[in-house]
């Protein structure tokens, strides 16, 4: 039976905003179990800058990839 979460990794699942049922969910929609046991970091906005350039560089010839897009939500404070 493949594996229900990464077991390779170099930083999951500390470093990963995913949480376990999420992970789950996304690895069972995988199509096989060599790409459901290692997930590996290939670019982040917030360590390598906003640009789209630099992300399909960073993922060029890495193989199958799956890009998880997070919204920051900002707090608006309403002064009155």
């Amino acid at each position: 039976m493949p594996p229900l979460i990464p077991l390779k990794g170099p930083t999951w699942p500390s470093s990963s905003r995913l949480s376990v049922p999420q992970t789950i969910f996304l690895t069972q929609h995988l199509p096989n179990a060599e790409m459901r046991s290692e997930w590996r970091p290939l670019f982040n906005a917030a360590v390598n800058g906003e640009s789209f350039a630099k992300m399909s560089a960073a993922i060029q010839n890495k193989g199958p990839s799956l890009v998880i897009v997070w919204e920051q939500v900002m707090e608006r404070k309403i002064e009155i």
